[in-house]
């Protein structure tokens, strides 16, 4: 079995250190790295790499607006930021909408990467 591994950017939406960890934290944090690797970039940004299962592989998908399915592959990356309006992620590589931001509670993925997001 190949390792897949989906990278998201992330962006804390308070003013305050998303990434200022106490020791304990930090311990945590690297051994939480063998599912989640998060990579901070200042106080509110990041990226958040995730490990996923093949059922979770399924999911990694985006969905154009005609319908048409985009696979999130390393040659043409997705780079997905949130839409406040819509509440979804949507790709500016492919203007596709990120489909567990659609499916939300009824996505494992999803759920997934939202308890990643709760450990940091």
């Amino acid at each position: 079995r190949k390792d897949i591994v989906l990278g998201l950017y992330i962006e804390s939406e308070d003013n305050e250190d998303l990434f200022n960890l106490s020791l304990t934290e930090s311990m945590v944090l690297t051994v939480s790295q063998n599912r989640f690797l998060l990579n901070p970039l200042g106080k509110k940004f990041g990226y958040l790499n995730m490990w996923l299962s093949e059922e979770e592989e399924t999911e990694a998908y985006g969905i154009t607006a005609n319908g048409e399915s985009t696979m999130c592959i390393q040659s043409q990356p997705c780079a997905f930021r949130y839409n406040s309006s819509t509440g979804t992620f949507t790709c500016g590589t492919h203007g596709a909408i990120f489909v567990p931001s659609l499916l939300k509670e009824n996505s494992k993925l999803w759920k997934n990467i939202m308890n990643g997001l709760k450990m940091y």
